[in-house]
């Protein structure tokens, strides 16, 4: 197949926050159903995302996000250090990061921590 005849999907995702496992759940269906119906056989995906899902989370989410990413055999990209920061101090997480089609080069990530921009009043950290 030739390189003209794919196409690379780019898609956002926020996933409901933790304490709403059914709702991601059903999420994951969604994004599950969107892409088997818009993709052909040879397209790439870059998905950027607030997952909410890390290791914070429960067994139940963990296991759709592992088993959604294996469906598309998506290569997780995060930043270093946490991206998102609890408002209250007492949290943090890496919950926002690219999915991409395993082998795409997508190069290295930048994070701009909000902890040392204060003029970025999200508990996120863009990354790009």
């Amino acid at each position: 197949m030739s390189n003209l005849n794919k196409s690379l999907l780019l898609v956002s995702f926020y996933a409901p926050t933790a304490g709403n496992d059914d709702v991601f759940l059903e999420s994951i269906s969604h994004l599950t159903e969107y892409l088997q119906t818009n993709m052909s056989h040879g397209d790439q995906i870059i998905l950027g995302s607030d997952c909410n899902c890390s290791t914070k989370s429960t067994h139940r989410r963990q296991t759709a996000w592992r088993n959604f990413c294996e469906l598309f055999d998506l290569q997780i990209h995060m930043a270093l250090l946490p991206t998102f920061h609890h408002h209250n101090g007492m949290s943090e997480s890496c919950i926002d990061l690219f999915a991409a089609t395993r082998g795409l080069d997508i190069g290295s990530i930048s994070q701009y921590c909000t902890l040392e921009t204060p003029l970025n009043l999200s508990s996120h950290d863009p990354i790009q």
